[in-house]
């Protein structure tokens, strides 16, 4: 499935203003507000790993996560939520069905 995020990989830092920044290619795809210490930070950090934390997920699925459930090695309502991760990241459902929101 192609994808119309911004590909990856994307890095995070701060400028010179104490902003925290997500960039991919040199440019920057999103500005993260200062707030409580070390969030924004942090909250940047999180944001620059979605690209390669949504391939992780999409290729643990290739390999047949779901069988894997089926044999009791990994619980079957952390396949659901990964699936439901999957789905929120490339836009084909709200986030608050993972939440529960």
């Amino acid at each position: 499935m192609k994808t119309k995020h911004t590909h990856g990989p994307w890095t995070f830092g701060e400028s010179i203003d104490s902003m925290w920044y997500v960039e991919a290619e040199g440019i920057i795809i999103a500005e993260v507000m200062p707030g409580n210490p070390g969030e924004a930070e942090e909250n940047a950090q999180l944001m620059a790993a979605a690209p390669l934390m949504l391939e992780a997920l999409r290729m643990a699925f290739d390999r047949d996560l779901t069988y894997l459930s089926d044999h009791a090695e990994i619980p079957r309502q952390d396949v659901v939520r990964a699936r439901l991760a999957i789905r929120a990241a490339l836009g084909l459902q709200a986030n608050a069905e993972i939440t529960g929101g």
